[in-house]
């Protein structure tokens, strides 16, 4: 999704010289789980403190955006400030079966999907005394990409595309066209914190104040290979597999809808 306040074609928009970004700030406390090494990048499973999911930290090239190094190491508590921002990786179904290695079979490092996960960009991190205060907070704007609502489930779902001073620009306009973040949210039981109800409509834009949430949820092994575009593989050794995923998602608690 392109930004929403350059319209593709628009002249008049594009002789702005000034571009309005939204919001994308959140800090939150908790204790390292598991750290592991991507390329340069340090990633880390986060417990937020009062919390059974978790979240993931990215650490570019092992440390938080302002360049202060910093010692990491399960059972650490922290304090974390930064912003949302979703990356998408290739996985082949070698490495979505290596829980089940019997079922890989030759070939199975051919067949790839994407997929995407919302980690939270660490640009400042400091370590925790036990009983400091707990902090979980969330500040973000943007534009409603998708909204949703599953069978029998009370809350609303929603993907909002966050145009931030972060967000890649795509032309050398000016102001340019830029890439969105998408971050995911859940308003539990449709309504705000002060009860106010939601009913949140794509194309609109919205300020969202809430906590960070790690929600796990199951991805049929039919599903990746059916985006793999690989559907001939599922047998029925495969048809019953799920894997285990998870997702950050933002806990709306108040919300501006500003245009529709």
């Amino acid at each position: 999704m392109l930004s929403p306040h350059i319209p593709p074609g628009s002249g008049a928009q594009k002789t702005r010289s000034a571009e309005q970004f939204y919001p994308n700030q959140a800090r939150v406390t908790g204790v390292i789980q598991r750290l592991w090494l991507e390329g340069d990048i340090v990633l880390c499973r986060l417990q937020p403190d009062g919390q059974t999911g978790l979240i993931t930290l990215n650490f570019p090239q092992g440390r938080p955006l302002d360049g202060e190094p910093l010692s990491l190491a399960p059972g650490l508590r922290l304090l974390t400030q930064g912003y949302l921002c979703d990356f998408e990786y290739r996985e082949t179904l070698a490495e979505v079966l290596r829980d089940w290695p019997h079922l890989i079979q030759p070939g199975d490092e051919a067949i790839v999907a994407k997929h995407t996960v919302i980690n939270l960009l660490v640009e400042q991190a400091a370590f925790l005394d036990p009983a400091a205060p707990v902090v979980n907070e969330a500040r973000l704007g943007g534009v409603v990409a998708r909204t949703w609502r599953m069978a029998r489930h009370p809350d609303l779902f929603a993907t909002l595309a966050v145009y931030d001073t972060h967000s890649p620009a795509l032309s050398a306009d000016t102001p340019p066209r830029r890439q969105a973040h998408y971050t995911r949210l859940i308003f539990p039981n449709s309504v705000t914190a002060d009860g106010v109800p939601v009913n949140l409509k794509n194309k609109q834009t919205a300020l969202v104040e809430g906590t960070l949430r790690g929600d796990a949820y199951s991805e049929r092994v039919a599903d990746f290979l059916h985006r793999a575009r690989s559907d001939e593989r599922l047998d029925e050794k495969l048809a019953t597999r799920r894997l285990g995923r998870s997702v950050l998602r933002v806990v709306g608690q108040r919300v501006i809808v500003l245009r529709a």
